[in-house]
């Protein structure tokens, strides 16, 4: 039985992620579909707003764990997209916070 790619993405991130960042914890593993591709989000509570650097850090490598997972493969010309989002629980908003010539999505 082939595994759907939240559960891919969820094990990566209970495996590779968390125990590397102790202080994450998460949330949800969402999904849209925008045009001609889907776009994955994950989202983590944490207790303090985290320094940009640390967020596209983390963004890096969740980016890079899709890859070589090969869930942004798509047919033809686009390709499947993944985000890293972020809340204190003091936030009403997920956020993501980086420099500015940074490719979230």
């Amino acid at each position: 039985m082939q595994k759907s790619p939240y559960d891919i993405i969820r094990m990566l991130v209970e495996r590779v992620i968390l125990p590397k960042y102790p202080f994450l914890k998460l949330y949800d593993i969402d999904s849209y579909f925008l045009t001609n591709y889907r776009e994955y989000d994950v989202r983590f509570i944490i207790k303090q707003k985290l320094e940009p650097e640390v967020q596209m850090e983390i963004d890096r490598e969740i980016k890079s764990l899709f890859k070589v997972a090969g869930l942004d493969e798509k047919e033809r010309y686009t390709r499947n997209k993944i985000a890293t989002w972020f809340k204190t629980p003091r936030s009403k908003d997920w956020s993501f916070t980086a420099n500015p010539n940074y490719d979230h999505i």
